[in-house]
Order: structure tokens, then C-alpha cells, then sequence
């Protein structure tokens, strides 16, 4: 347990501000006074945040504004690669940004350079690693044991429906679905009385399958680890099915040897992707929770047809769920305490339950929300049911604890590109598996 001496602010005081604040058109302006703090005539302190996302902590970063009234935030939304290149090589951080955002998906690689963020155990707050999913803290761990992140949110993933499309046989079938071949003997059933494609694309089932674990695939040389190799040729395999070509490394499962192609290559919420996801041209997607909203807005005419199914898990029990958000305050900010009274304040628990907002923004990384299982309520009109919480919730709660190493990333991408090959038609999957395993050597050699 990470824990220093003075208290975290009252969290009351910040859920009050909060709360507060969704309610200022009403109730009129808060002002400085009515915070009993005191203004200033110099120009304010602006706290520079970079990420690659934001969406939910509005209200929260208004309110902070408010209790401090000398400081004003600005965001940096980047794409989520550029994004991270420039957290990695510290190109246009020194000096610019106060906090950055990581997403756990880059997590290896920044845990690897904790020099350029603070050791959050220094700056004489109260954080306490068990208001925290394991999972999720652990991911803030820099390679030297210091605190370079807390977590905001967590990512889990679910297969999302169109109930009506697929019919109650085929959801029962999804819903009994202990392995990824049960999956794709569903998604053919579908595919062959339809003769529509179940899924949107390959590629989004090889990376839910492979959210189920840690592993790294690679050793510092580029060379695949024998026994993480296996993993990786079933995980490839599996989609090979579902793109409708045969396995290499020998058939997965029993019972797909009749499994036509069921899933198209669309890249996820392109235009080509919203258009068919509103013409009824496929029927699931493998929906990290972030991305439901993506769904809701291509076709928002379909409210009340969608349901949420939970993926098969390991023998262990793991779940698909990879990805969310930690903040950090870097090293070269000139505002750190201020920078870091924010931080506090944007993870604080009580702060991520409520920027939840009964389903509407990011799933909390906090213990205390899925413990209490306040998932479980949350309204969720558009995917017809008020259970898609606690899916994406027990999902979470199982999310993988082991860390990865920054080769599984590249080894990942290496296997998405490489699938998106066979999926266009310019490569057999014989030859575009050797392809990814050169390439990964090649990118982990360098």
C-alpha cells in the first residue's frame, strides 16, 4: 500500500463542487468568495494536460477551476499514437504540458522511463492503492517501484448485438458461449441463414482474444517466446476462421471446419463502417467501452436493439479487457503541486463515480464502484437493458494482473496489420504470418 502522512482533501468537499457544478445554469455562477478563496489580479497559472482523451471530467475540471481561481486548465487531445510518441521521446513535453495521460496499452513502455514523470509518493498527499483495482494500479508502477501514474478509467470489452438481426436462438447460443470457437459457430449460424457478415472485421476479434492475457510474445531481441508463440498462433488461427481461410498451426477448436467468412474489413466507426452499421449489414461488434457511444451515434435509430453478451474467458479466468487511462505530472512541469492538486482531484473516487454519470461517461478504475457493483443500475436506453454495466463491470473486476513488456504491443500490431493483409487480399495467411514474425524481429532487434 502506497500512503503518506497528510490527508487527501475532504472527499465530500469535492463531490459538493461537483454536484455543484452540473447545476450552475440553474443556481447562478459560483463565485470565489463562496469557496472562501481569493482572487488575484495577475494573469492565472494554466495547467497544461495532454491525452489522448478527456470525455467525462468536464464537470470535474470546471469545478476545480473554480475552487482555484488563479489557475485555468488546457487540454491537448492527440491522437493516441502521436500522443504517446511524444510522451515516450519527450519531444514538445518539457515545458509545455503539466499532466499527461497514459493509456495502459503504451503502459510498458512508459513505466520503462520513469525519470520523466514525478514520483507521486513524494508530493505529500494521502493515496491509498486499495481505492484502486489491483490491476489498474499496478499499471502506474514505474520500473524503479516509484508512482508515476493513478488510474482514471478502465477499458473492458464486451460483444455488442443487434438482438433483433440475430434472433433469440443465436443470442442464447452467444450467451452459453464458453470458448471463441462457440463465438464463431454462432457468428456462422448467423452469417449462413442471413448471408450477412456477423462481425465488422477480423482484426477487432484477434485483439479481444489477445486482451485476455498479458503475455509478451517476444524477448528483447525479437525473437517469439515458444510458449507465448502458441498463444499468438491460436489467437491467429481464430481469426483466420473467421475471415474464412483455413488455420495454419492446426485447428483451434472442433466443430468449425464448416465455418464460412463471418466477419467484413471494416475499420472500426470509418465512414464505410457507420454506413453499414446503419444498413443493417453486420450485426456485432467487439465494443471496448468507450467505444458504445461510436455505436449509439452511427445509428441511433436502432435504440433498445442492441444488447451486450460477456466474452469467453481463459481457463484461469481473465477477461478481454485492455486499455484506460493513468495521469501523471511530469518532471520538467513548473507547476507541480497545482498540477498535482488536479491530478487528485480528477482520480479521486468519489470524482470517477461521478463522471460515470449512470453510464454515460468512463467506466472508474475505482474498487469501491465495482465492489458496490453500481454498475449494475446504470440506465442504458440504447442497448436495451439495464445490465450492460455490470458486464462491463465483472469484466473489469477480472481484467488480467500480470504486467506486460513493451514487445507485446509491437507484436500485437505487428499481427493486426499482417491480418489486415489477408482480410484486402494482397497475402495468403502463410505468408503474411511470416511477414508479422519478421517484422517484429526486425522492429525488436533495432
Amino acid at each position: 500500500m502506497t500512503k503518506t502522512s497528510r490527508p487527501r482533501r475532504l472527499r465530500s468537499a469535492i463531490a459538493v463542487l461537483l454536484a455543484a457544478s452540473l447545476f450552475v445554469t440553474a443556481c447562478g455562477d459560483l463565485t470565489p468568495d463562496s469557496l472562501a478563496y481569493a482572487t488575484d489580479e495577475t494573469e492565472p497559472t494554466i495547467i497544461r494536460i495532454a491525452t489522448p482523451r478527456i470525455a467525462g471530467f468536464e464537470a470535474a475540471i470546471a469545478s476545480w477551476e473554480r475552487e482555484h481561481p488563479t489557475a485555468e486548465v488546457e487540454i491537448s487531445v492527440r491522437n493516441i499514437d502521436d500522443h504517446h510518441r511524444s510522451v515516450l521521446d519527450n519531444a514538445g513535453a518539457g515545458g509545455q504540458f503539466d499532466i499527461v495521460a497514459f493509456d495502459a496499452t503504451y503502459g510498458p513502455e512508459v513505466r520503462e522511463k520513469p525519470e520523466l514523470f514525478v514520483d507521486l509518493t513524494t508530493m505529500g498527499a494521502d493515496l491509498d492503492e486499495t481505492d484502486f483495482l489491483a490491476s489498474r494500479w499496478a499499471e502506474g508502477i514505474g520500473t524503479d517501484g516509484s508512482l508515476i501514474g493513478v488510474p482514471i478509467d478502465i477499458e473492458s470489452t464486451a460483444l455488442v448485438l443487434r438482438a433483433d438481426l440475430v434472433g433469440d436462438e443465436i443470442v442464447g447460443q452467444l450467451r452459453e458461449a464458453r470458448t471463441w470457437c462457440d463465438v464463431l459457430v454462432a457468428g456462422d449460424a448467423f452469417s449462413d441463414e442471413t448471408r450477412k457478415a456477423f462481425l465488422a472485421d477480423g482484426d477487432d476479434l484477434l485483439v479481444a482474444i489477445l486482451a485476455q492475457t498479458r503475455t509478451s510474445f517476444a524477448d528483447d531481441q525479437g525473437n517469439l517466446i515458444d510458449a507465448d508463440q502458441a498463444e499468438l498462433e491460436r489467437a491467429w488461427d481464430l481469426a483466420m476462421i473467421a475471415v474464412g481461410e483455413g488455420p495454419l498451426h492446426g485447428d483451434p477448436c472442433e466443430g468449425t471446419d464448416d465455418v464460412q467468412r463471418i466477419a467484413r474489413n471494416l475499420n472500426f466507426d470509418d465512414s464505410l463502417w457507420r454506413s453499414e452499421l446503419a444498413s443493417d449489414d453486420f450485426a456485432a461488434v467487439f465494443a471496448p467501452w468507450t467505444f458504445r457511444r461510436r455505436i449509439s451515434n452511427a445509428a441511433p435509430e436502432k435504440a433498445g436493439n442492441w444488447i451486450a453478451i460477456p466474452l469467453p474467458r481463459t481457463s484461469e479466468g481473465s477477461a478481454s479487457s485492455e486499455g484506460g487511462l493513468h495521469l501523471s505530472v511530469l518532471e520538467s512541469s513548473e507547476n507541480r503541486d497545482l498540477a498535482y492538486d488536479l491530478l487528485l482531484t480528477l482520480t479521486d473516487p468519489i470524482v470517477q463515480e461521478l463522471s460515470f454519470a449512470d453510464g454515460l461517461g468512463p467506466l472508474p478504475a475505482t474498487a469501491t464502484f465495482h465492489r458496490n457493483r453500481e454498475a449494475e443500475v446504470a440506465p442504458e436506453d440504447f442497448f436495451g437493458t439495464n445490465g450492460v454495466g455490470a458486464i462491463y463491470s465483472a469484466t473489469a473486476r477480472s481484467r488480467p494482473t500480470a504486467l506486460a513488456s513493451p514487445q507485446r504491443r509491437i507484436a500485437i500490431e505487428s499481427l493486426v496489420e499482417a491480418l489486415n493483409s489477408v482480410e484486402g487480399g494482397g497475402q495468403t495467411p502463410l505468408e503474411a504470418w511470416e511477414d508479422a514474425v519478421e517484422r517484429i524481429s526486425e522492429q525488436l532487434s533495432n
